[in-house]
C-alpha cells in the first residue's frame, strides 16, 4: 500500500510540474553598448550620449521592456513592445508624450545584435 501511495504521489509531482512549466524565457537582462562607425560623419559620442551606452530588458511571454541610460535632449528611453498586441510604446524621460507604432509596418531589419566574443563577465 504505501509502495503505491508514493508512486501515486510521484505521478501528481510529474502532472503538476507539466502543467506549470513554461516554454520561455522570463527574467532581466543587463546589456553594455559598444558603437562601430559605418559613417564618419556621426560620431561614435553621438551615438553613446542619445543611445546609451547600457540597457537593461525585462522579459515575460509576448511583452518586453527596454531601458536605455540614454543622456541626449529627451534623457533615458524606455521601449515597451507588447507581441500580444503588435505594438510598440517609446517613452522617453523628459517628454510628456508616448509614442505607439505598430510591428507589422516594417519589415526590414531594424537592428543587429551581435555578441562581443572577447568580452569577459563581470563579477559583482
Amino acid at each position: 500500500m504505501k509502495q503505491i501511495s508514493s508512486r501515486l504521489y510521484m505521478i501528481l509531482i510529474f502532472f503538476s510540474l507539466q502543467l506549470n512549466a513554461q516554454d520561455f524565457f522570463e527574467g532581466e537582462l543587463n546589456y553594455s553598448v559598444t558603437y562601430e562607425v559605418l559613417n564618419k560623419n556621426i560620431p561614435i559620442s553621438l551615438l553613446e550620449r542619445e543611445m546609451g551606452t547600457t540597457f537593461s530588458a525585462y522579459v515575460k511571454e509576448d511583452k518586453y521592456i527596454m531601458t536605455y541610460n540614454s543622456k541626449g535632449d529627451l534623457g533615458w528611453s524606455k521601449t515597451i513592445i507588447r507581441l500580444d498586441e503588435g505594438y510598440g510604446y517609446i517613452e522617453y524621460e523628459k517628454s510628456d508624450t508616448i509614442y505607439k507604432y505598430s510591428l507589422n509596418d516594417n519589415k526590414n531589419k531594424l537592428i543587429k545584435v551581435s555578441r562581443n566574443s572577447m568580452d569577459q563577465k563581470k563579477n559583482t
